[in-house]
């Protein structure tokens, strides 16, 4: 479910990050798997994918281009979305809270 919710924020997780989280939820809750070394596998993957149409799995884009097909619009656009999650699931009071503005850049 965390990785639905993670999904509609467009915030992107890589396949092996994943495997390794279910693989660590079911060791954490000792759930009895038929996975190979306890691991997801790549059917496991492309059933995940199915059944959550979604996400999706994307090729990474170089940091120039994705810098390059970036416009104001689409910035607005992300955080219209992003807010309308949090108004969704009853959170917009995070956005009104100083403690949670943070800053970074790609390193």
């Amino acid at each position: 479910k965390a990785i639905v919710e993670i999904a509609k924020c467009r915030f992107p997780i890589k396949k092996e990050e994943l495997l390794s989280t279910v693989q660590k939820i079911m060791k954490d809750k000792r759930i009895k798997t038929h996975f190979k070394d306890d691991t997801p596998g790549q059917k496991w993957y492309l059933g995940f994918l199915r059944r959550h149409p979604e996400i999706r799995a994307r090729t990474a884009e170089t940091i120039n281009k994705a810098r390059a097909t970036v416009t104001e619009e689409h910035n607005r656009n992300w955080f219209r979305e992003f807010k309308s999650y949090l108004l969704e699931i009853h959170a917009v009071d995070l956005l009104e809270d100083p403690s949670r503005i943070l800053n970074g850049d790609e390193i």
